[in-house]
């Protein structure tokens, strides 16, 4: 498993996301990598 380079208070995060990235649509997959580079804090905001 890679692990993205992030601030700890982030790492939890990430990792509970990348565990649910099978059960991610192809549209929640785009918004995570395209928030994981742009605003990390866009993150949550994918999966609301």
């Amino acid at each position: 498993m890679k692990r993205p380079s992030l601030s700890s208070e982030n790492s939890s995060n990430i990792r509970r996301l990348t565990h649910a990235h099978e059960k991610m649509s192809l549209k929640s997959l785009k918004c995570w990598k395209t928030a994981q580079f742009r605003n990390r804090s866009l993150l949550e905001k994918c999966f609301d």
